[in-house]
């Protein structure tokens, strides 16, 4: 597939294999909760801190050239999403 035949969504092929709209499904939707991996240190004083097994629901889809997820995390009482990287999470039982 050459780059002008994307679809104007999609900025690269490896973007279009794993669009929602046109190739394979995100394997985390937006509304999939899920359960980190890793512990999320308070980014500021004050701020929330979550330790690793923290659920909460994928809020984004990675962007290109990124590659992690918009997760609003069970308890933040911001409720601001945190950056997670597809191996920093996994799906909640």
């Amino acid at each position: 597939m050459a780059a002008s035949d994307l679809p104007s969504c999609c900025f690269t092929r490896d973007h279009h294999l794993h669009c929602p709209r046109h190739g394979q499904p995100a394997p985390y939707p937006v509304g999939r909760r899920v359960r980190t991996l890793v512990d999320a240190p308070a980014a500021w004083p004050g701020a929330f801190a979550a330790p690793a097994g923290t659920e909460g629901t994928v809020t984004g889809l990675p962007v290109p050239p990124g590659t992690s997820y918009g997760v609003t995390l069970d308890g933040d009482p911001d409720a601001f999403p945190a950056a997670y990287e597809p191996g920093e999470i996994t799906a909640a039982d």
